[in-house]
């Protein structure tokens, strides 16, 4: 998208991406906009990096950001179990077995 314009242009340009339903560029944005979200709500300045994290702030980070769409009293969902079960999702979007089996399907 950089190169969309020529230096020095001063008329605005559109870049529009055009992405079929069910392809592999549609799996890319999604998991983008995934890490996009996961990124703002888990790292701010005070804590640039997860090296200085541990598990439960990390999950009181994710909680924390929930908090204006599920009150406290409705969950019932065992914190520990919800981690275990983001690293279960993220390990079987990143299965290269998976991945190349999606690919040839299509």
């Amino acid at each position: 998208m950089d190169r969309a314009h020529r230096i020095g242009q001063l008329r605005t340009v559109n870049v529009y991406r055009l992405i079929t339903e069910n392809s592999v560029e549609e799996q890319i944005m999604n998991l983008q906009a995934f890490k996009l979200y996961l990124a703002t709500t888990v790292l701010t300045p005070e804590n640039k990096s997860l090296c200085e994290m541990d598990t439960q702030h990390l999950f009181d980070r994710l909680m924390a950001h929930n908090d204006d769409r599920v009150s406290r009293e409705t969950r019932t969902v065992d914190q520990f179990a919800l981690l275990d079960d983001l690293e279960a999702c993220y390990e079987a979007e990143y299965n290269l077995d998976t991945f190349l089996s999606r690919l040839k399907s299509n």
